[in-house]
């Protein structure tokens, strides 16, 4: 391949200190783009998510609580408002909007977006505050696209993208978690939710996951690292670099094998004693190189 992966990012995405991890990172990871890959990866600034866009996912008290932080309690939800922050999470929203329109023009793209599954329609939580995940969905199949497919492997589940497409039949779900935090239920066939309390079952799983989603017309990787051992939220010990890298190759070679446009998130991870924000960023570049490799 001699493609240049294009992965949506600007600096309106940045937080002026900002509080977690979630907020912080993707900032590193892009420093660590220009640095290391400008070779084979691009960073394109995203458009910001409308009013609209978001009322496709969201209430208008929660959409306009974030937009103009009140009333303050609301508004303060998920991370202490601040304009900066605002800003952020609606950039990073329009930007995973972005790389999905991207990955169906030219095959794979990426957003440097991190905290979207677990926000709900009329409220954030657990670090997250817009569903990207559920606006890219959305604009794809409004763009004629016939189903779209969601493999989260964030360490936690994605209930909050499972309560916002889950009713939807062109939407298929497939969550490959750690933690029980956020878990949900279906009783629709064409959602997999599988919790996996053995390293050794981590892999196999992911497998599982990505053969539930085989025959979609669009991948959303949700590419959470906070399954890592070394993370102080959701870390299962005996899920190393290694694993973590080869679930990225497995990704990587199940989008190349079945020809599926894809697009991935960030999502989750977080320091811990012998883990280090660079050490994030690390594991971060493993989605990066992986979809590099893919265009």
């Amino acid at each position: 391949m001699s493609g240049i992966l294009t992965v949506f990012h600007s600096a309106a995405c940045d937080v002026e200190n900002p509080p977690r991890e979630t907020l912080e990172k993707p900032r590193h990871v892009a420093e660590r783009i220009r640095r290391d890959r400008s070779h084979r990866v691009q960073l394109v600034a995203p458009t910001p998510a409308s009013r609209d866009e978001l009322l496709t996912i969201h209430t208008s008290e929660w959409v306009d609580a974030i937009s103009t932080g009140e009333p303050v309690g609301l508004a303060s939800e998920v991370f202490a408002w601040s304009e900066s922050y605002a800003r952020s999470v609606i950039t990073s929203t329009g930007a995973m909007r972005d790389a999905v329109r991207h990955a169906l023009a030219h095959g794979a793209a990426g957003a440097l977006a991190a905290g979207l599954h677990h926000a709900r329609a009329e409220i954030g939580a657990g670090y997250c505050t817009f569903n990207g995940l559920a606006l890219g969905a959305l604009t794809a199949l409004d763009d004629g696209v016939g189903s779209v497919g969601i493999l989260d492997v964030d360490a936690h589940n994605g209930g909050g993208t499972h309560s916002i497409l889950g009713s939807n039949p062109a939407v298929r779900i497939a969550d490959v978690s750690v933690s029980p935090y956020d878990r949900w239920s279906s009783t629709a066939d064409r959602h997999h939710r599988a919790q996996v309390i053995d390293a050794e079952d981590y892999l196999g799983e992911v497998a599982v996951a990505l053969e539930h989603l085989r025959g979609v017309d669009l991948l959303l990787h949700n590419a959470g690292m906070d399954p890592h051992e070394g993370c102080d939220v959701g870390g299962l010990p005996g899920i190393t670099d290694t694993v973590l890298a080869e679930r990225e190759r497995m990704v990587a070679d199940w989008i190349r094998s079945t020809g599926t446009p894809a697009a991935f998130a960030l999502a989750g991870g977080y320091r811990g004693p012998e883990l280090t924000l660079d050490d994030i960023v690390d594991l971060h570049m493993l989605t990066v190189d992986a979809f590099a490799g893919l265009v």
